[in-house]
């Protein structure tokens, strides 16, 4: 009897060949790939029960694969297998949704209880998972909303073009993703049809500078900003930035942000949804609105958290922030 498959990803041959026989002993069906993208190709075009993997491998390490895998495929459980010199690093990415993780070398014993165990792990999870979906084929889950005014990121050259050569960003506040921050340092927006002054800027600095606005502020710019994902800037209007030591003339860069939801991989697997599915947010209230096309965008270090502009917090009566109930579209 078939007790699941699994991929051991390692470029090791003898740690791949020897959790091959210990686990088809057990009457699990057991692939082997020799190295990370090896193994994260055939994670990602074959199902799989389980994924083991090693961290320290030299062509792709099982950190970048288990980055990429949990974006792709959150609910796919991963056990990792490393040395004793890698253990921060395996702690890590239990962080990021791995199951757990077992130490080099290990008995056949206990390679087949951390085995069986992630399974079950894994068997209760999904087990929950389809009693919420029973409730209803609309899932729903409450979901933070965070309002997202007009602000700019700005790559290095133009922070020294603006405010000073040698300058750097003036952090002044943590913002609700990790390592993302306000900053002191504002600009001025010059358009064709006007201005809109004291925009924050936001760090850390990009390798291309970006300008975020609401729709009805391009009026006001006199200028059309196309409604797209942030970095996706090709084709899009630029902007004339003013800062207290000069300008700096952007060829493109101004969007308005399409919205998003941006969810760690645990979160992505309880709400059963996948990096940039689109999904829709009902917001109740006494302006209550569901807003459609929101993109759901899944990152290890990401916090549950959704982001709208003003023209869409004050549509749905929020002021400073707000819950709304996320639901997949079926």
């Amino acid at each position: 009897m078939n007790a699941g498959r699994i991929l051991v990803v390692d470029d090791d041959p003898l740690v791949g060949g020897s959790c091959r026989r210990v686990l088809s002993e057990e009457g699990y069906e057991v692939d082997v790939a020799e190295g990370g993208r090896m193994g994260l190709e055939r994670a990602l075009d074959d199902s799989f029960d389980l994924v083991m993997t090693d961290l320290k491998m030299p062509d792709l390490d099982g950190m970048e694969l288990v980055r990429t895998l949990k974006m792709e495929q959150p609910r796919t459980p991963v056990l990792i297998i490393t040395g004793f010199a890698s253990i921060s690093s395996a702690v890590e990415a239990t962080q990021l949704g791995c199951c757990n993780y077992i130490e080099k070398p290990f008995t056949p014993e206990e390679i087949a209880k951390a085995v069986s165990s992630a399974l079950e792990r894994a068997g209760r999870e999904e087990e929950a998972g389809r009693d919420v979906e029973e409730e209803g084929s609309s899932l729903t889950h409450d979901i933070p909303i965070s309002i997202s005014a007009h602000h700019v990121h700005l790559a290095q050259e133009h922070v020294e073009a603006l405010f000073g050569r040698g300058r750097e960003l003036t952090p002044v506040g943590d913002l609700s993703q990790p390592g993302q921050f306000a900053c002191k340092e504002r600009v001025n927006l010059l358009g064709n049809g006007g201005q809109i002054d004291r925009v924050r800027v936001l760090g850390p600095v990009r390798d291309e500078s970006q300008v975020e606005i609401a729709r009805t502020e391009q009026f006001k710019l006199g200028l059309e900003a196309p409604v797209r994902m942030s970095g996706d800037l090709e084709d899009t209007p630029g902007v004339v930035l003013q800062g207290p030591e000069g300008f700096v003339e952007l060829k493109h860069g101004v969007i308005c942000a399409a919205r998003h939801v941006h969810m760690a991989p645990r979160d992505a697997y309880q709400f059963d949804v996948r990096d940039r599915e689109v999904v829709e947010v009902h917001v109740p209230g006494e302006r209550q609105v569901t807003f459609g096309d929101v993109v759901v965008r899944v990152n290890p270090y990401y916090r549950l958290d959704m982001h709208v502009d003003t023209d869409e917090a004050n549509a749905a009566g929020l002021v400073k922030s707000g819950v709304g109930h996320l639901r997949r579209i079926r």
